[in-house]
């Protein structure tokens, strides 16, 4: 029975993580510790103004168990490498098989104090609730920076999601912090979002195991949301999987849905999009994509997994002084080409304010689809202006063209075909995936 998750200079650098390899971890040493954290730089878990690395391990075996999991931070300057892992002095829960304590992570400043927090996720984290044993519940943890470092002597918080939002429960196999955002608004708050991929929603009496849902955090403001709340993209369904694949910046967040059904296409997925404007005590919607979206190049079919990774950054439009829009990547790796099966495929996707979005960029396994790109060695045909060629890896073959994806790709597009059986490491992500029939 598990005890319940409370809630509440080159060759240094290059020693330290041999030592870190070794088990032997290190912090910045007092002298070099600055006394008191400066804000401004992301990933700064310390606090002297340099980027920070986190390295997340959710196989490691920690204290003889298997896949318990582990994170460590390097941190800039060659100041030392720290250890974090559920054996940490501090943690509220013990590393047991199976946890994947790492398998997300995220960073922000989540009490103002200047120094970057990390954000662990233990998706598969059993959770004892009244007396009974909540399997792969999932919990998260965050570890507060400081000045002299992170990991033993920082505080650190455990949360399950009912201890983070008390309106929510826990749930076997919910996978609560199986993906994780965090940062901070255009305002300045800091916000969080936990995906939840495993919720079952009930609606109008009827449960939908595996639907999903996020959690997410601004401010004093706590709110579960899926697919079943006013104006969220989607219909509830079983094994949507809303939540497995997050992303976000300061003015906008997306959630992936790699299970989403387009009609009878099962597993095609889609990707919702957010602002962090809140509006009756949540944030705002602003569209929703898949493969049968307008000006979306693809299909939409079974196996897809559109939106399965998903990642964004911030836009400045060339009449803005600032990021009024993002970019939004859509990773579907499932996407067959031709005649190669889940070959893979990613679109790139430009968001505006007004919910207005352009697909600038495509691109498949194996094969460039910008309509002229010296970057990605592609030629544009005089004569059609849309032949494509594959990346012989002899350097850039075209002398036409803008930057890399940014044309429109209208001219062009595919009709994918096949299914997507086995698209996760079992190893990293072990939520079981039901092949498309």
């Amino acid at each position: 029975m598990r005890a319940r998750t409370h809630l509440a200079g080159g060759l240094a650098a290059l020693a330290n993580l041999l030592l870190a390899a070794m088990g032997v971890v290190t912090l910045a040493s007092p002298q070099a510790a600055a006394a008191t954290c400066t804000a401004g730089t992301t990933s700064d878990f310390n606090g002297d103004g340099v980027t920070d690395t986190v390295i997340a391990d959710p196989d490691a075996t920690v204290n003889g168990a298997k896949q318990a999991g582990l994170v460590r931070v390097v941190l800039g300057g060659g100041k030392g490498v720290s250890e974090v892992s559920q054996a940490t002095t501090g943690m509220s829960a013990a590393p047991e098989t199976g946890d994947s304590f790492g398998a997300s992570v995220a960073s922000y400043d989540a009490d103002s104090d200047g120094c970057s927090d990390l954000v662990v996720g233990a998706p598969y984290e059993d959770v004892v609730q009244d007396g009974v044993n909540v399997v792969n519940a999932g919990a998260i943890f965050i570890v507060h920076g400081t000045p002299t470092g992170i990991g033993a002597g920082s505080k650190i918080g455990g949360y399950t999601q009912k201890g983070l939002d008390s309106t929510t429960g826990i749930e076997a196999s919910d996978w609560f912090g199986f993906s994780l955002k965090a940062g901070s608004t255009a305002s300045g708050a800091p916000y969080l979002i936990v995906g939840v991929p495993g919720e079952n929603v009930t609606v109008d009496g009827k449960t939908y195991s595996d639907a999903g849902c996020i959690e997410y955090v601004q401010g004093s403001t706590k709110k579960p949301l899926s697919q079943n709340d006013p104006d969220i993209p989607g219909a509830v369904e079983a094994n949507d999987r809303f939540g497995y694949s997050l992303a976000g910046t300061n003015r906008y967040f997306a959630v992936g849905s790699l299970g989403e059904a387009i009609g009878d296409e099962k597993f095609a997925g889609g990707v919702a999009v957010f602002t962090h404007n809140l509006s009756n005590g949540m944030p705002t919607p602003l569209l929703g994509l898949d493969q049968n979206s307008t000006g979306i190049a693809g299909a939409p079919e079974a196996g897809d997994g559109f939106g399965t990774s998903i990642s964004m950054t911030g836009h400045r439009p060339s009449d803005q002084t600032y990021n009024s829009d993002v970019l939004l990547a859509i990773g579907m790796p499932g996407e067959d080409v031709g005649t190669l099966a889940d070959a893979g495929g990613v679109a790139v996707v430009r968001v505006q304010s007004s919910g207005a979005y352009t697909q600038v960029r495509k691109r498949t396994g194996g094969s460039c689809r910008c309509t002229s790109c010296s970057t990605c060695r592609c030629r544009r045909s005089r004569s059609s202006g849309t032949r494509l060629r594959r990346d012989t890896g002899r350097g850039p073959t075209s002398r036409s063209g803008g930057p890399c994806g940014f044309p429109p790709l209208s001219t062009s597009s595919w009709t994918p075909q096949g299914s997507f059986a086995a698209h996760l490491k079992p190893s990293l992500k072990r939520i079981p995936v039901t092949s498309p029939t």
